[in-house]
């Protein structure tokens, strides 16, 4: 296996090592727990008695309750967040936006939710440098990259290792993916 090979894949499993805290930081914070699971309801509880949580961070993650909400998927939480006055440019402990973990999960309404809020759509984050247009690369992503693309995706910038996001996709055999993006080399 090339060292480029093992660095992706490490690059990949810290991604996903970066999505995971411990039980014990969402008992401690209660809108951090309602943000992972989701909770529309507890969530607008907890943020009608301390407007401010939306702002909070976990301390093992420095990720805001809209991380988690984006990160598990919960898109309707995610869109009451960013309700409530949610910052949509921070960046976590690994250096992630609540745009690239939209990115990576394929939440297409939520990017543009958080691109319309101000979210960089060219921001890098992690170790390796990564934008969002990036991950959706990674996971072939379509419509996700249609959004970030129409709102200003540069397709041919690098990350540490000089790979851009047609590189991921082609490295991965995502050949729609290669499609879509041969347009935008530039």
């Amino acid at each position: 296996m090339s060292v480029l090979k093992k660095k992706l894949i490490a690059g990949g499993t810290l991604l996903v090592l970066g999505l995971s805290a411990g039980p014990g930081v969402a008992a401690s914070q209660p809108v951090i727990a309602a943000a992972k699971a989701g909770d529309v309801s507890r969530l607008r509880a907890i943020l009608q008695a301390k407007p401010q949580a939306v702002k909070s961070t976990d301390p093992s993650q420095s990720a805001t309750p809209l991380h988690w909400a984006v990160i598990n998927g919960h898109r309707q939480a995610a869109f009451f967040l960013l309700s409530q006055g949610a910052p949509v440019k921070v960046s976590d402990r690994t250096g992630f936006t609540p745009l690239h973990y939209a990115a990576y999960a394929g939440l297409p309404a939520v990017a543009l939710a958080l691109l319309k809020r101000g979210a960089k759509v060219n921001a890098v984050g992690g170790w390796i440098r990564v934008t969002p247009l990036h991950l959706a690369a990674l996971r072939a992503r379509l419509v996700t990259a249609a959004v970030l693309l129409a709102h200003g995706a540069r397709a041919a910038v690098r990350d540490n290792l000089s790979r851009t996001p047609l590189d991921y996709a082609a490295g991965r055999g995502h050949w729609m993916f290669v499609v879509l993006l041969a347009g935008y080399q530039r």
